[in-house]
């Protein structure tokens, strides 16, 4: 008796190469959390967009996009969505086609996860004033990234073509009913029904291109300096407090009834690392 058939784990040549391609971007994406304002903090609520507690982009294109297509062995076998679960939901959509002679990896990432509870923190110098509340602000994140990976079975090479894009949007607001407390010394607070946050930002990263062919070949690929991003947006807020029946732990700043911060803009530019 014939022993069973057993499929191949080798992949064809074309999907060896696309996936190289893939595993050298997802594995230099990992530096992309602390590139420049990814790894910095949005005003008020402290939270590091590229952080773990947020989009964690430390790990989050070798989960959602390597792991999802490093067992292809054939092209013919892709599907045309992934389902992305856990606190960072979405999905990784994938095209394979053909245009001329060269054979085309279409993929979009798209991504959101919400944190939720985040603190409020203000300080200002005039007047002098800190504040620091307990949980009550929502920050949603959405993440989309569109990579064009390519190969051409004359030269057996595959790359990233330049016009890959990422662009991630955050928004936070005061959850809907949250009383957040706070002190000033040794009085405790709450803040009122009346007050408002908001803070929205939008980043947006772009792909150099070393030798100007427009692609980014497997040996550029693994250089986290290829992408920049820049930042744009706003936050402001208007928070009211009133006395709280209980004590509070001290903190600084003289009591005030009502603190207002904002608008405020953050910085914009192209830092890259």
């Amino acid at each position: 008796m014939p022993p069973p058939a057993v499929a191949s784990a080798t992949p064809d040549a074309e999907t060896a190469a696309l996936l190289s391609a893939v595993e050298r971007f997802t594995t230099a994406g990992g530096g992309l959390a602390t590139l420049g304002p990814m790894g910095e903090q949005l005003p008020f609520v402290g939270l590091v967009p590229g952080g773990e507690d947020a989009l964690g982009l430390a790990d989050l294109f070798q989960v959602a996009v390597h792991d999802k297509l490093k067992d292809l062995t054939t092209l013919d076998d892709l599907q045309d969505e992934y389902e992305l679960a856990g606190p960072r939901a979405g999905k990784l959509l994938a095209k394979a086609s053909t245009q001329g002679g060269t054979r085309r990896l279409d993929l979009t990432l798209e991504v959101t996860r919400t944190a939720a509870g985040r603190p409020i923190s203000v300080s200002s110098t005039q007047p002098k004033v800190s504040l620091t509340t307990s949980g009550g602000v929502d920050v949603t994140l959405k993440l989309t990234a569109k990579l064009p990976f390519a190969y051409d079975p004359a030269t057996k090479s595959a790359w990233l073509a330049k016009d890959a894009t990422m662009t991630v949007r955050a928004e936070g607001r005061l959850a809907a009913g949250a009383r957040p407390t706070a002190a000033f010394g040794i009085l405790g607070v709450d803040l009122s029904a009346a007050s408002t946050l908001s803070v929205d930002a939008e980043f947006a990263a772009t792909a150099a291109d070393p030798d100007g062919n427009g692609r980014l070949d497997t040996s550029e690929l693994g250089s986290e300096s290829l992408f920049a991003f820049t930042r744009k947006g706003s936050a402001a807020a208007r928070l009211q407090v009133t006395a709280s029946r209980s004590p509070a732990p001290r903190s600084r700043g003289p009591p005030r009834p009502s603190t207002r911060a904002g608008p405020t803009s953050p910085p914009a530019g192209p830092p890259s690392a």
